[in-house]
């Protein structure tokens, strides 16, 4: 994988260009000591060159590395997969970059030598044997049903430049995160982010943006601890954003219940 680097402190603001249209912006930051790169991290910018304003692929993706990833730590509450009590002995980068690519190979069948190529350097960067051969298979595995029951499909294709899932990618590369969580947070964001992309195209007048940077804004202050700040949003937009936010965060992903 990448070298190691070291990050005193990061700083991220997001421009309305980048981000949010001419409606919002949205600013976090964050303090940390070292960061590095991982499968996860590296996927998911593997996925912002491949998909472009696809954020339907982009929360599949999201969604199928973390549910492969809690698969084999089992310490969150899945949504799209069957619990499990965990597999320790599998590798999560081989597990979380086999589920990336099955779902990126399948939205974008045109791309597939590319990501072929990319899944090959992944998995050579990892020591070979069981560990990483079936963990490949869990991944892909996760990965196909998560595909076939997510209900991101529809009416969140094309919504807008990916700049949130650059933005959440380095907050979480500044952090010494074990995988799943890494996973979980990215996999939250999507959610958010397309559920607030489907409800604006359901309701006129809504700023679809705006939703979703209050809704990233208060996924990452909740469970980051990233300071975050909206601005030129609706007082009603910026509600609904936190509503969906906090919907998500005490529905999908918490924590097991330790015995």
């Amino acid at each position: 994988m990448a070298a190691h680097y070291a990050v005193a402190q990061m700083s991220v603001h997001v421009t309305r260009k980048a981000f949010l249209g001419p409606t919002a912006a949205l600013i976090l930051w964050a303090c940390t000591a070292l960061a590095y790169a991982d499968a996860v991290t590296d996927w998911n910018r593997i996925a912002q060159k491949t998909v472009g304003r696809r954020l339907d692929t982009l929360a599949t993706m999201n969604a199928a590395m973390f549910e492969a990833l809690n698969f084999v730590s089992g310490r969150y509450r899945p949504r799209f997969v069957v619990a499990s009590r965990g597999f320790d002995d599998l590798s999560p980068d081989a597990v979380a970059a086999a589920a990336a690519h099955l779902v990126l190979v399948k939205a974008c069948p045109n791309r597939k030598a590319a990501l072929d190529a990319a899944l090959r350097a992944s998995l050579d960067a990892l020591p070979a044997g069981g560990a990483r051969d079936v963990g490949v298979v869990a991944g892909e595995s996760v990965a196909a049903l998560v595909r076939a029951v997510a209900p991101f499909a529809s009416g969140a294709r094309d919504a807008g430049p990916p700049g949130w899932n650059a933005l959440v990618t380095e907050l979480i590369a500044a952090r010494a995160l074990p995988a799943d969580e890494r996973a979980r947070l990215h996999a939250l964001t999507s959610l958010v982010v397309a559920e607030a992309y489907r409800i604006a195209a359901r309701s006129p007048g809504r700023c679809a943006p705006c939703i979703a940077a209050a809704s990233v804004a208060y996924v990452l202050a909740a469970e980051a601890g990233a300071g975050a700040l909206e601005s030129g949003a609706s007082d009603s937009d910026r509600a609904l954003g936190r509503a969906l936010a906090r919907a998500a965060l005490g529905r999908y992903y918490t924590p097991l219940s330790k015995p």
